[in-house]
């Protein structure tokens, strides 16, 4: 149902303008922008073709990008990006594996006009994924943006890391810096698939299949499935859900990091 044409929509919040693009078969890249300073940032630079596009219908100054992580759907741009944008500073949390400018690392605050970026390092997809938490301050907007450790209903595979690290990431970070009122922004279109899963884990969570709903509508309709809100994840998530006795039971198990890696392998063989 995802439509790989691309489109655009936004989330216009006085100061903090946040447009989405789809790239490549099934990604997002965003653009973030401040109204009052009329430059902005992209997030993840997957197919960089239409950037210069963006720039232009938007009427703002490209000046930044921040990558999630080194896979090259996310970060194959990077070097044409620089060739476009000779100026353009390039954030990223991997300096061997993605052609940055600037290394960025946990707990690292970036100011962007009145936007305040907070690097948080979220290691379980890639031994060096970063999340970039943007919150406008004169507003109090807050924007999460997730690459591949959050998608909507879901969450990325453990590819370089054990499922305890991605548990740390999850329930020892991102839950206790995450306000529930956080619009977020993840890697890929995703959704319709994951909620599948969920209601297999929980069918019996009447808040999965209005989501379900929700999200099949939208896309129906052309529109995307991008942001969710932080703290309805924590309702129809199962990998935010790992101590409930019914994602426990689901998965046969009591501790959580095994209830979580038992939820993600049993994610990577799912066909619904």
């Amino acid at each position: 149902m995802f439509l790989q044409a691309v489109r655009s929509t936004f989330n216009q919040v006085r100061s903090m303008k946040i447009v989405a693009e789809t790239a490549l078969a099934d990604n997002y890249m965003y653009y973030v922008i401040d109204d009052r300073t009329r430059k902005g940032f992209v997030v993840d630079l997957g197919d960089v073709s239409k950037v210069s596009e963006v720039e232009r219908r938007e009427e703002f100054t490209l000046t930044a990008a921040f990558v999630t992580h080194h896979h090259w759907d996310h970060a194959q741009g990077a070097p044409d990006l620089r060739k476009q944008y000779p100026d353009i500073k390039i954030y990223a949390g991997d300096p061997d594996r993605i052609h940055l400018t600037k290394a960025v690392k946990d707990n690292d605050v970036i100011e962007f006009g009145q936007l305040e970026i907070r690097v948080i390092g979220t290691p379980g997809h890639t031994t060096s994924h970063v999340c970039y938490y943007v919150q406008d301050t004169m507003t109090g907007k807050k924007a999460l943006f997730t690459g591949d450790t959050i998608f909507l209903a879901g969450c990325g595979k453990f590819f370089e890391c054990p499922g305890s690290v991605m548990y740390d990431t999850i329930y020892n970070k991102l839950m206790n810096i995450v306000a529930d009122d956080t619009d977020m922004y993840f890697g890929h279109e995703y959704s319709l698939t994951n909620l599948k899963f969920a209601k297999e884990v929980e069918p019996m969570n009447a808040r999965v299949s209005e989501k379900y709903d929700n999200v099949k509508t939208q896309l129906n309709s052309g529109k995307y499935s991008t942001p969710s809100l932080w703290g309805d994840e924590k309702l129809y998530n199962p990998f935010l859900r790992v101590n409930e006795t019914s994602v426990k039971e689901y998965c046969q198990a009591e501790d959580p990091v095994q209830v979580l890696d038992k939820l993600r392998s049993k994610k990577n063989n799912f066909r619904g």
